[in-house]
């Protein structure tokens, strides 16, 4: 911010000979304040404490001490006016002993590093300059002693060879064991005439000496004796080299599964094989009409069927004598139903692969997909019609078949005559 009071040419030759006499306390106590405010960028001017009225701002003409950056006390005028009043700034800080001045050119503190040769120099020209009478001691203020004068002899500081030393030291903080040995490894291997203590831990007796050492230059002149042991295990301890072979020829046992063993006899199976097996779809042999006493289509003419109890389940009383129906075909015609649907309405399932001879007295009215209307001629069945049809055909006990050629039962549905 820019001064409340401006002093001018014309503020500088006020009050004159013309100003009232009212007017002339205003200029004077302009002036004091336009003076305070000035001295004031240097000095001190605090009404509460007229003790420190007049004394230098810290870092003005003393130096600053403390551990943080200081913060500059001078206001603000303008930005060229702050800059100039800050350069050459000087702060110290005790916990390290570092001492930094403001470089106006970065607007930053700058670290002040001073080498032994011109500490040296330093500590000369000090002591040239010095009031003390001897030439040979300079004056330093000693913080312990509260500031007070304390003489330092020459001796007590190193040397321009000593310091240039200092300078060209090692860091005692490098001196680590990572980095001698990144350094040894620059100049280790053959040659190097390093003699090592020990190899992975190991001391030289545990190794083999190449002198005494097979290997594959000497193998065929060497006479090898007969063990008695193996890592402290007799022969019989170990496989022969014919069991190894086994071994690596033999079937893991993961491998022998009933899925695996299913797979392999499948290959092998069926006409020719030999394979007699326990049981078929689960059933044992005897389940089965043997072949050789089978009725087929080229000899059921020649077969002598004996006396059954049932023909599909029905007893003879169930059935119509040759005699009855002999009469049945004399007869007078008549209606074969009653009223409308004429007779019961019945089904009948013939299971898979399987036909069905159905007793007299019916009519087919319908039958599903697979199945075939046959008739019996003597010595074997014949197709009358497509699968699937049905039709009106009067089933008289024997002549009349249904075959179903599905693989699943099949159903036939009629009705019953009177």
């Amino acid at each position: 911010m820019a001064f409340p009071h401006v002093w001018s040419a014309t503020e500088d030759n006020q009050p004159t000979g013309s100003t009232p006499i009212g007017q002339g306390d205003d200029y004077i106590a302009a002036t004091r304040q336009m003076v305070r405010e000035r001295i004031g960028l240097e000095h001190n001017f605090d009404f509460t404490n007229d003790a420190e009225q007049g004394s230098h701002r810290e870092g003005s003409a003393r130096v600053w001490v403390s551990e943080t950056e200081p913060e500059d006390p001078i206001p603000a005028v303008t930005a060229e006016t702050v800059g100039q009043l800050k350069k050459g700034r000087f702060w110290f800080k005790p916990s390290t002993g570092e001492a930094f001045v403001y470089d106006l050119g970065t607007a930053a503190w700058k670290a002040i590093n001073i080498t032994g040769a011109q500490l040296i120099g330093l500590v000369t020209a000090l002591s040239a300059k010095s009031t003390v009478a001897a030439a040979d001691k300079i004056l330093i203020l000693d913080s312990s002693a509260g500031g007070a004068g304390k003489l330092i002899t020459a001796d007590k500081f190193a040397t321009a060879a000593q310091g240039a030393k200092a300078d060209a030291a090692l860091p005692a903080s490098s001196y680590t064991a990572a980095d001698v040995l990144t350094k040894i490894k620059t100049v280790d291997g053959a040659g190097s005439g390093l003699d090592a203590d020990t190899v992975d831990g190991q001391q030289a007796s545990a190794f083999q000496p190449a002198s005494s050492a097979i290997n594959t230059s000497n193998i065929g002149s060497q006479s090898v004796r007969n063990a008695d042991t193996v890592d402290g295990q007799h022969a019989s301890a170990f496989a022969t080299a014919a069991q190894g072979v086994k071994a690596d020829n033999a079937l893991p046992a993961a491998s022998y599964t009933a899925a695996d063993v299913l797979a392999k006899v499948k290959t092998v199976d069926g006409v020719g094989s030999g394979l007699d097996a326990d049981l078929l779809d689960g059933q044992q042999g005897s389940y089965y009409q043997p072949a050789s006493s089978a009725i087929t289509t080229g000899n059921i003419g020649s077969q002598s069927v004996s006396n059954a109890d049932t023909v599909d389940g029905r007893h003879a009383s169930a059935f119509a004598t040759a005699d009855q129906g002999a009469k049945a075909d004399a007869a007078a015609p008549k209606s074969w139903f009653t009223s409308g649907v004429a007779g019961s309405w019945s089904s009948y399932s013939i299971p898979k692969t399987s036909r069905w001879v159905p007793p007299a007295g019916l009519y087919i009215f319908r039958s599903e997909s697979y199945v075939t209307i046959e008739v019996y001629d003597g010595s074997s069945f014949h197709v009358t019609g497509s699968a699937g049809i049905g039709g009106m055909y009067l089933t008289n006990g024997s002549i009349l078949g249904l075959l179903n050629t599905s693989a699943s039962s099949k159903t036939v549905y009629y009705r019953k005559l009177l």
